[in-house]
Order: C-alpha cells, then sequence, then structure tokens
C-alpha cells in the first residue's frame, strides 16, 4: 500500500542530526557492557541497509543488557522514525529524554513533530515551546521548530472549531474488499470512475502482489450500479491509476508508470471517446511530461487546461499546462506562491467552474498530515491564499483523493479512516458552505443531422460573454450525438454549435442565473442550404439603440468565421422588433440594426458584394409579445443564406 499515499517526512534529514557519529564515537558511549556496546554498532549496520527487524533486535538486546544505554535508545527511536512507527518512537526519545534531558536536545524538536503527526497537539507544542527556549538551538532549526509550533497552535484551532462533515460510504456496490480510491466524475454525476487495488492475476505482468485498473459505475435510479472494469484498451497488464474525467465525459486522462513509451518513472496518457469507445491511451508526451514524475491530472472544462503533479524540479508542486488552438501541450507553469510551498504539493482537482484549486498539501498550516486546501483563481489569473477546508475532514493523518461535484454540494474521497469495506473505501459528504465552488449546470442533449435526424459530432464553444474568454470547448459524441456542456450559474455566457458544412446554432445563457436545474437540450444543425435562417441569440443592442454592443464580438467572429469557410455563401442580414412603439419606427430601428451588422462585417473584410440587409420591424414575431419572455424573443438579428 505505501504506493497508494506519498508518504512524506518534515524537512529536517533525521540521518543527519540523529548520526551515530553524534553519540556513537568508540570510547564516548554512556555503557561500558561491551557485548551491549557490540549489538549497538550491529544494529546500526542492518539500519543502514534499512534492515529494521535485524537491527530492532539488536538495540533491544542492548537496551536488555543496559536500560540505561542512551545512545542505543536514541537509535532506536530514530530507527522507528524511519520505519513510521511513531508511537515507538515516542517511547524511545521520551526515555532518552527521562534518562539525560541534555543528551540530545534536538528530541525536543523530534517529539514535537511526531506528536503533530499523532495528532496529540498539545504534547506537541509543550515539545516545541521546550526546544525553543533552548539556548543552543541553531537559528534554521529555531525557525523550522518555530513554524512547526505555528502548525500545532494552527491545528487546536482548527479541531476546536469542527465543520459539518457526514460522510457515506458509497456502498457494496462500489466499494470491496480491495481498495477503491481516486475517483473522478462526470458533471452530470451520473458516470463514476475510480481506482481499484486488486491482486493480480494470471493477467498481471508485474511481480508486486496488487495491480491497479480502472472501474466504472452509473448511477440508475438515484442509485449507483455494480462497478465494473473500464476494460481495454484503458486497462492493461500494468498498472493504471490516478486519472481525470474531463466534465463533458469526452477525454480520460490518467498516470501510467514504468511503461515502454515512458519518458520519466510515471507519465501522463489520454485516451478519447470515439464512436461511444475509447480510444488506445496515448502518451502525452514532451513537453508536459518529463523524465521525472508528472501525474495526478485534472482538466479544466475548457478541455485546454490541465493541472497535474510533478518533481521536474526536485519539489513535488503542481503544475499548470495549456493546450494551443492546434491541442499542442505547452511548457508546465509551476503555479508558484501561495499554491505551492516548499514541502510537497499534489492531487490537484480543479473544478468545473474553472477557479475553485483543491489539492494536498504538508506545506501549509494544518492538522499535521497531508491535509486537503482549496484557493480560487482570481480575475487576474493569480490564485487566492490556500484555506484549510477543515477538520474532521482533515485530520493528522494523509487525505487525499478529493473532488467536488459540478453542482458544488457534495464532495468525494477515499480513506482508510472510517472503517469500510476493506482497505481504502470512497465516500461522499455534504460540502460545506464555507468551502464550496460556485456552482455549475449543464446543458445535455444530442446534436443530429436536421435533414436527416442522424446523430453529427460536431463542436461546442461557450464563451464568458463580457471578458470574451472561452470557459468550454467539447465536441459531441460521433455515435450517438450526445453531448454534456458545463455552465457557471454566475455571468453570462454564448454557446456557439457548429460543424463544417452546416450552419452555425448560438445559444444565450443569462437566464441560468436563476436557473436550479440542469438543461436538456436536442439540437439540430442545418446543412447550409438557401433560404435557410440562423437566429444570432448573442447580437446586443442597447435599448432603443442601433450600435453594436462588445458583446456582440463573439457571436459576430462565428459568423465570419462561417463566411471565410464558404467563400461562394451569400447572405441577408435581418433585424426584428418587438411591438413597443410604431410599426413605421419599429422598422427602421430593425433596419438600422441590421445595417450595424452588415458594416462590422464589411469592416472585418467580408465582402460587400456577398451581403445585403433588411428590417422587418415587428411584422415577423417569434413568440406573445404581451410578455417580457416573449418580447426578448421577438427582439433579434438573424442571417438567411440567399446563394
Amino acid at each position: 500500500m505505501k504506493h497508494l499515499i506519498l508518504k512524506v517526512f518534515l524537512a529536517f534529514v533525521i540521518v543527519i542530526i540523529c548520526s551515530p557519529a553524534v553519540f556513537a564515537q568508540k570510547g564516548k558511549l554512556s555503557t561500558k557492557n561491551k557485548k551491549a556496546i557490540s549489538a549497538y554498532y550491529s544494529g546500526i549496520q542492518y539500519f543502514d541497509y534499512r534492515k529494521y527487524f535485524d537491527a530492532e533486535e539488536q538495540f533491544l538486546y542492548a537496551i536488555s543488557l543496559d536500560p540505561a544505554f542512551i545512545e542505543a535508545r536514541q537509535m532506536l527511536g530514530t530507527m522507528y522514525e524511519d520505519a513510521g512507527n511513531h508511537a515507538k518512537a515516542i517511547e524511545q526519545y521520551s526515555k532518552v529524554q527521562e534518562i539525560n534531558p541534555v543528551f540530545f536536545p534536538n528530541n525536543y524538536f523530534l517529539l514535537g513533530n511526531l506528536y503533530l503527526k499523532e495528532g496529540r497537539y498539545d504534547e506537541a507544542l509543550l515539545n516545541y515551546n521546550e526546544f525553543i527556549a533552548l539556548i543552543t538551538v541553531s537559528k534554521s532549526l529555531r525557525t523550522q521548530a518555530e513554524e512547526q509550533q505555528q502548525k500545532a497552535q494552527f491545528a487546536v484551532t482548527l479541531k476546536n472549531n469542527p465543520v459539518s462533515f457526514r460522510p457515506e460510504n458509497l456502498g457494496q456496490q462500489i466499494n470491496t474488499s480491495d481498495g477503491e480510491y481516486s475517483p473522478t466524475l462526470t458533471a452530470d454525476e451520473e458516470i463514476l470512475y475510480f481506482t481499484k487495488l486488486r491482486p493480480r492475476d494470471q493477467y498481471t505482468v508485474h511481480s508486486s502482489k496488487f495491480e491497479e485498473d480502472f472501474y466504472v459505475s452509473r448511477k440508475e435510479n438515484g442509485q449507483w450500479t455494480l462497478a465494473v472494469p473500464l476494460g481495454h484498451p484503458v486497462n492493461s497488464y500494468g498498472n493504471e491509476g490516478a486519472a481525470c474525467i474531463s466534465p463533458d465525459g469526452m477525454f480520460f486522462i490518467f498516470t501510467g508508470c514504468n511503461r515502454g513509451d515512458g519518458l520519466g518513472s510515471c507519465d501522463l496518457y489520454i485516451s478519447r471517446k470515439e464512436g461511444g469507445k475509447w480510444s488506445a491511451p496515448e502518451n502525452m508526451g514532451t513537453p508536459l511530461n518529463s523524465a521525472q514524475w508528472d501525474t495526478q491530472p485534472s482538466i479544466a472544462p475548457d478541455g485546454k487546461t490541465l493541472y497535474f503533479a510533478s518533481n521536474r524540479n526536485g519539489n513535488t508542486d503542481i503544475y499548470m499546462s495549456i493546450a494551443d488552438e492546434n491541442g499542442n501541450w505547452q511548457l508546465p507553469v509551476n503555479l508558484g506562491k501561495p499554491v505551492n510551498t516548499s514541502m510537497v504539493e499534489n492531487s490537484p482537482f480543479i473544478h468545473p467552474d474553472g477557479k475553485t484549486l483543491y489539492f494536498m498539501s504538508n506545506g501549509h498550516p494544518g492538522m499535521g498530515g497531508m491535509d486537503i486546501f482549496m484557493s480560487r483563481k482570481q480575475t487576474d489569473g493569480t490564485w487566492s491564499e490556500p484555506v484549510n477546508i477543515g477538520y474532521p475532514i482533515n485530520t493528522h493523518k494523509d487525505e487525499g483523493f478529493f473532488i467536488v461535484s459540478a453542482s458544488g454540494n457534495t464532495a468525494y474521497y477515499a480513506t482508510d479512516q472510517l472503517g469500510g469495506n476493506g482497505l481504502y473505501d470512497i465516500y461522499s459528504f455534504d460540502i460545506p458552505d464555507e468551502i464550496k465552488p460556485e456552482p455549475v449546470f449543464y446543458l445535455k442533449g444530442t446534436i443530429s443531422d436536421k435533414t436527416s435526424g442522424a446523430p453529427i459530432r460536431a463542436e461546442f464553444e461557450l464563451y464568458d460573454i463580457e471578458s470574451g474568454t472561452l470557459i468550454v470547448n467539447s465536441f459531441s459524441d460521433e455515435k450517438d450525438g450526445s453531448f454534456l456542456v458545463c455552465i457557471p450559474s454566475k455571468g453570462n455566457y454564448a454557446l456557439s454549435v457548429k460543424k463544417t458544412g452546416y450552419l452555425f446554432y448560438s445559444e444565450n445563457f443569462e437566464f441560468m442565473l436563476t436557473s436550479s436545474e440542469p438543461l436538456q437540450k436536442n439540437i439540430s444543425l442545418q446543412p447550409i442550404s438557401v433560404g435557410e435562417i440562423v437566429i444570432m441569440r448573442n447580437i446586443f443592442f442597447d435599448f432603443d439603440k442601433d450600435q453594436l454592443k462588445s458583446e456582440s464580438v463573439i457571436e459576430l467572429q462565428q459568423l465570419i468565421s462561417l463566411l471565410n469557410e464558404n467563400p461562394t455563401m451569400k447572405i441577408e442580414i435581418r433585424g426584428h422588433t418587438d411591438n413597443v412603439g410604431t410599426s413605421q419606427y419599429n422598422k427602421v430601428l430593425s433596419e438600422k440594426r441590421a445595417k450595424s451588422v452588415y458594416e462590422y462585417l464589411i469592416q472585418q473584410g467580408i465582402s460587400g458584394s456577398r451581403l445585403s440587409y433588411k428590417g422587418f420591424g415587428d411584422t415577423q414575431p417569434m413568440a406573445d409579445n404581451q410578455t417580457d419572455k416573449g418580447r426578448a424573443l421577438n427582439r433579434r438579428t438573424e442571417f438567411m443564406v440567399v446563394k
């Protein structure tokens, strides 16, 4: 199980400060018992080769011959700490302090660290205080102790102010006597992928006792179905783990280690959903992957921003890479401060809102182990100071594999601290309000050819109208035309659906601000043909004005792209109004608005010979003018293919 969670020790080199050379020089030991001395040196030799059982046997034998043999107790404590047995290390270090508190004063610091890891915060504070009070403490160690002291005090504060936490095991359909962890979820929360650690079988090529594979479960009638292997070609004879699914369910990115096509110890691989099936995984290559350890991916809703953990520069940090317009991943950038520290940050999860990042760290104030933190991306691209998501979600143990549903209401994580069915189990819980991301809704449906009714693969682009930022870039499935697009609940968004040879479809989602339910919509794309009309729902004018608003640029660029791709196409731009005002006034206003679009296209290089415009006023309503909603639908700009 050691490879499941990164075991991180504090930045304090035990081998140096507890080196046998410090207190094991011949002729200066605290015992004169020759057999005890011989056993002591034998124990050191075994410890140097990490033969813990043999080293323990020798140190214990030396202590049995002379219970006051302080060097043997110190080395036994060092061995226990190195082996991860904190309780026994505490016992031996404490005994050393009882025998001679000035023999090795750094024990106060070591004990503080161990008590912190065990969640015994009051005892940790007591030892840090003792250590800091010593005159002989070096400046660097004093600084480290003061930092640890602050962490212990911070942990006490968290523990005294617990957050709401009622974890629920996902049940036997998901969790078994094997290990289940690293969950990843589609935005509609209907498909769950996770890693299972299962006993090796005749198909496992590795010599280890276990193999990691991906399993998948679907939610039916509010219940998870029995999880089944994701299967070939994603699952292989080797190990696969630490995956993410893009919010639209079309990209599956995961970690593969020690593979023939690998660039480092662990690399990132990608599989794409094509025709309802997953493609053969591909190494994502340089510069995304390095000669080091690259793992734990999380992809943003735009499909072009990837977060992951790497130790490519000697320290385990979180990095970000952006794909260019051709889909090539650019050189990863270290997120830097305040997210990354000199310690360890890993297991990033970027929420479908594209702004809220959750990650693991032992470098920020926490409960003592690897805690889960949250940081938000600011409007200027920087990250906010990370926030510990609180106790008892975080404990003195390592917490991780943390994700949050698109709605922002439910968190999922894996732990072995709550009982469960076996090793690690996956749990869900209602996320506290103070650490919630921005809620994200989704538009879900199918894309088809309007003429034939056949499903088609089309491209989706969702833009923030005010900033012009691309929020989502995705495709519908070529087999059944299904799609899923995440839409943040705050803002004004323009959706464009397009495919070569077809007229594009547009939608505006400002009304989603008050929506609480996902949208279902089946979209039919019209093959380009004369007489067909496209309503451009993201062309905007101020009330009673004919000047184009800047928010219209995104939609106009879609129209320009369509005209450039079809150089023989000619269109008529058509303006419409509601029935407020006189018919003559409305006709003039609608024509002026159509002309504004006409003039913008010419300014952008479209030949005037391909364009015409006309205003229809209130003569062709789409909806009832008796309601605000109906009048809004009637105020529209469209174009018709005339050649």
